[in-house]
């Protein structure tokens, strides 16, 4: 699982996001016996004190905090990969368009 917390401050080196993030695992995907960082994941959020847990997207292959309040989503395979953007304030989730 991982986590990316709130921040009180900015610094120049973070983002600061007004919930917290979470990327679970919830079950075996890929049938190798271990629930780790190879299975398919759940991108989830919460308010601070872990209050009002949402599911934002299922299926995930990862997620980078790329500005404050905004989450860059991928998801699909290496060979097919969708990309979307996710407002943690709003809660709008917007897939990108990355055909040429």
């Amino acid at each position: 699982m991982e986590f990316s917390p709130s921040r009180e401050k900015q610094t120049q080196y973070e983002k600061m996001l007004s919930k917290n993030i979470y990327s679970v695992a919830k079950y075996d995907s890929n049938n190798d016996g271990f629930l780790n960082q190879h299975d398919q994941k759940e991108l989830l959020i919460s308010e601070y004190d872990g209050s009002n847990l949402m599911s934002v997207m299922n299926d995930i292959r990862g997620y980078k905090v790329v500005d404050n309040d905004i989450v860059l989503i991928y998801s699909g395979s290496e060979l097919d990969t969708s990309y979307f953007i996710f407002n943690v304030k709003t809660g709008a989730l917007q897939k990108l368009d990355t055909a040429w």
